[in-house]
């Protein structure tokens, strides 16, 4: 199984380039696209992509336009690392740009987890100190194929991970240990203006869209 991180980055390129020299030295197969605004180019130009990073440039649509983009798009620098080559990806987990990954071998750890589900339908959050609420959802294709996004079309920030997790209480859902998948993050301030917004979508999802998704996850894992 193949893993893509997603990290939309914007005005934080120190922070970027901590948090990819973490997951080179802690993954072993995952990837990673690093989403930036198109209007950022010079700003990030000292931020360099080690092997099984690519960094992607685009409109500025906000986090979770990035985030959807970056898992819809699946590209990654092809083995000559100089062409794009396209390339599907089993599971996703999106990761912002000042955290860290802390333990070796998470990247193993979540798709084993992922392999785990019935019909690999359910959610993996890797461990965190910000309280005991699930972060940096990890889901499968299946998973995706069914929603018909990752972060939901609808956020521009805030709430999409806490979908996730609703989803994941409905059918499969795993904490991780901090000895398998731990994850150290800044909580460096966001652009709270988008908050209220974000909440109101949210609440219209849960209404509206949960019990139908609730529904068809359920019946991809009897169907599978």
């Amino acid at each position: 199984m193949s893993l893509l991180i997603i990290c939309p980055s914007r005005s934080r390129p120190e922070y970027l380039k901590k948090m990819i020299k973490s997951f080179v030295e802690t993954s072993t197969v995952a990837h990673m696209v690093v989403r930036l605004d198109e209007d950022q180019r010079e700003l990030y130009a000292g931020v360099e992509a080690p092997e099984r990073v690519f960094l992607e440039y685009g409109p500025k649509v906000g986090p979770g336009g990035s985030i959807n983009g970056s898992a819809y798009t699946n590209m990654v620098l092809s083995q000559e690392r100089n062409q794009m080559a396209l390339r599907p990806y089993d599971a996703f987990c999106a990761a912002p740009d000042d955290a860290e990954f802390v333990t070796p071998g998470w990247d193993l750890y979540a798709l084993e987890v992922i392999k785990s589900f019935p019909g690999r339908i359910g959610v993996v959050s890797a461990a965190h100190g910000q309280g005991t609420f699930l972060n940096y959802p990890c889901v499968s294709k299946e998973w995706i194929n069914v929603l018909g996004w990752y972060a939901h079309p609808s956020i521009y920030h805030f709430c999409w991970d806490t979908m996730h997790e609703l989803l994941g209480d409905a059918t499969s859902i795993v904490y991780a240990p901090k000895d398998k998948w731990l994850m150290e993050h800044q909580g460096l301030p966001q652009e709270m203006g988008k908050y209220g917004v974000d909440c109101e979508a949210f609440l219209i999802w849960c209404v509206l869209e949960r019990p139908q998704v609730v529904q068809r996850l359920r019946a991809a894992i009897a169907n599978s």
